[in-house]
């Protein structure tokens, strides 16, 4: 199964020049909202000719040496009122951050968020910042890889990125309407490998 595809020729400018990034000095993993206004249009209009309409857009904080929660991506299903899970993203490391991001398996139960509008749509094992997957019977590797050009990943299988670098790790992380699968996104961005 592929778990990543990279997309060394979408360009790595995403945010406008006057996208100003959260003031922060929190010292855990954090992620905000991107408005539309801040990313490129000339992005925009690359995505749309391939099919691939702006969901949403999110920008995270990791700090140096962090590892995130051991999660997969979800939404709220209003009309279903269930969480379902979101396939995949571009992500993309806006700072040259050395950071890698992990698949894994698990038979560990399911904890979903527990109202529908929750601040972190992700389902979760394990504890924040666990840093302990890579040492417990709790989870198996299924992939890695650093992640160094944009890279399309998929969501839908639980993963989490470790910061292995000593500065903050910026990712922006792209997501479409219709929540197409890795699959189709993979065909739909061939021309960006």
């Amino acid at each position: 199964m592929l778990y990543y595809l990279e997309l060394p020729k979408l360009r790595s400018e995403i945010v406008t020049d006057n996208y100003m990034r959260p003031i922060t000095d929190i010292n855990y993993p954090k992620y905000w909202h991107v408005k539309s206004e801040f990313i490129h249009l000339e992005l925009i209009n690359l995505l749309n000719r391939l099919n691939l309409d702006l969901y949403d857009v999110e920008i995270f904080k990791k700090p140096p040496g962090s590892i995130g929660a051991v999660h997969h991506d979800v939404i709220y299903n209003n009309l279903t009122n269930t969480w379902d899970a979101w396939n995949c993203a571009i992500n993309i490391d806006l700072d040259n951050t050395k950071s890698k991001m992990y698949w894994f398996d698990t038979s560990l139960p399911q904890v979903l968020p527990t109202i529908e509008k929750a601040k972190l749509n992700g389902i979760h094992y394990g504890t924040r910042n666990n840093n302990k997957f890579c040492n417990t019977n709790d989870f198996t590797i299924l992939a890695s890889v650093m992640i160094v050009k944009p890279t399309l990943v998929r969501t839908n299988i639980i993963h989490s990125v470790e910061n292995l670098d000593n500065k903050d790790r910026w990712c922006i992380s792209l997501r479409f309407k219709g929540n197409p699968t890795f699959e189709e996104c993979v065909t739909k961005l061939r021309e960006l490998v």
